[in-house]
């Protein structure tokens, strides 16, 4: 089962990471620039087929947002939270599917993460 047939994951059209108010600042905003430095870096990594290095950054992208938002510090609205947690999750399923060797179809493709790192942009 693809990823976007699941409705918990549905990007519908990539949004920038941005308050209502305006640009995210502070504590948060620098974690959203950080975290999408780390995506982009897994994104290139794993485009010049470099997949252990790919996966690391996958990993480890998804083990610091879900640190940040277990972090009561943080404030987050909603909508940004759900975001970040979709995008923990892809990028799980992103290290899953780029180790995976047989060719299955499931899993998420690299377009689909260069779509949400284009939505975590600030």
């Amino acid at each position: 089962r693809r990823w976007r047939e699941a409705p918990f994951l549905v990007l519908v059209k990539p949004t920038k990471m941005v308050a209502a108010s305006g640009k995210m600042e502070g504590d948060e905003g620098k974690l959203v620039e950080q975290w999408f430095d780390g995506l982009e870096r897994g994104v290139n990594f794993d485009s010049w087929g470099q997949v252990i290095e790919a996966v690391e950054e996958y990993e480890k992208l998804a083990k610091q947002i879900r640190a940040s938002l277990d972090d009561d510090k943080l404030k987050f609205t909603e909508p940004q939270a759900r975001f970040l947690n979709r995008t923990m999750i892809i990028s799980t399923l992103r290290a899953k599917a780029a180790t995976d060797l047989t060719g299955a179809e499931d899993g998420v493709a690299l377009e689909d993460v260069r779509s949400v790192a284009a939505s975590l942009k600030l």
